[in-house]
């Protein structure tokens, strides 16, 4: 790789980065908003939207998807948890490596590319249920080890459940969105030159 093009790849990098916190972060809101009846706490609810955006994330741009999802993580931790600093950010933090462990594991599994081509309805599925598995078991775990939580089942199965349905539901909205905005560019009388 030559200077040139490490260096155009660097403010590519920052908008990737930025991109994605901020799908994050308004996915949260968005959640927040509609799913409000469904939150279990403020760091659990029975269906969480923005899951999908963590495993599509690291799907689409790998390292670049994580570091994404890491600043959007820490922008939406803060203001809900008292111990701000240290707790906020390893719950960030373990938010953005779960991703990466399931899509890297999926694809071991699955003899497939880390990425989302080629990816049918089967693999997305397998991406899904691990992005839900290795987050909700770390998170739990690390609530468990530093007294945050209660009980290990109170806070990992609502947290599974959600992430994946989360998951399913943004996957399937998107997937409906391509159809219909293929159906329509179909239909389009073609340019004249």
């Amino acid at each position: 790789m030559t200077n040139g093009s490490s260096s155009n790849r660097f403010p590519t990098s920052l908008y990737v980065i930025a991109g994605i916190a901020l799908v994050y972060w308004l996915l949260y809101q968005l959640n927040d908003w509609i799913f409000t009846s469904f939150e279990v706490s403020k760091s659990i609810s029975w269906i969480f939207l923005p899951a999908a955006i963590r495993v599509i994330a690291v799907l689409l741009f790998s390292w670049d998807g994580v570091a994404g999802l890491l600043c959007g993580s820490i922008a939406m931790a803060f203001p809900w948890h008292d111990d701000a600093s240290v707790n906020s950010c390893i719950v960030s933090v373990l938010s953005s490596i779960s991703p990466l462990l399931a899509v890297t594991s999926g694809a071991y599994l699955m003899k497939s590319k880390a990425d989302l081509q080629g990816l049918g309805a089967k693999q997305l599925f397998v991406f899904a249920l691990l992005g839900a598995l290795f987050n909700s078991v770390l998170q739990n775990l690390y609530f468990q080890l530093s007294g945050t939580a209660k009980s290990w089942l109170t806070g990992l199965v609502p947290m599974f459940v959600g992430d994946f349905i989360g998951t399913m539901i943004v996957l399937y909205c998107a997937s409906m969105a391509i159809r219909f905005s293929l159906r329509w560019a179909a239909k389009q009388p073609p340019l004249s030159s």
